[in-house]
């Protein structure tokens, strides 16, 4: 997936490079042009606290991915979901009903 650099600060780029090239490479330090700009950007202290949101966000993604499973829409359809049923209208379009 391309990061676009215009979309964001210079410095969040290089954060989120550095996050996105980390989840590719399953918690391996990424390499590449930007590395030594993320150096510089952040502190050490910093950087590890970017690391542990990044180790938090994908024990919590595969914690839910395979204990809680992902929800699919037919496990949905006319059953409640705690808060409201989805129910099939004539022309097939969800509505939500209490």
């Amino acid at each position: 997936m391309y990061l676009d650099p215009t979309l964001f600060d210079y410095r969040e780029w290089v954060a989120l490079k550095y996050v996105q090239d980390w989840a590719f490479l399953d918690g391996k330090e990424p390499v590449g042009d930007y590395i030594e700009d993320y150096k510089k950007s952040y502190s050490d202290k910093e950087r590890a606290q970017i690391l542990k949101i990044m180790r938090v966000m994908q024990f919590s993604n595969y914690f839910f991915n395979t204990i809680v499973k992902k929800p699919w829409i037919k496990d949905f359809k006319g059953t409640s979901t705690g808060m409201c049923n989805i129910k099939g209208g004539s022309s097939g379009e969800k509505k939500i009903s209490d």
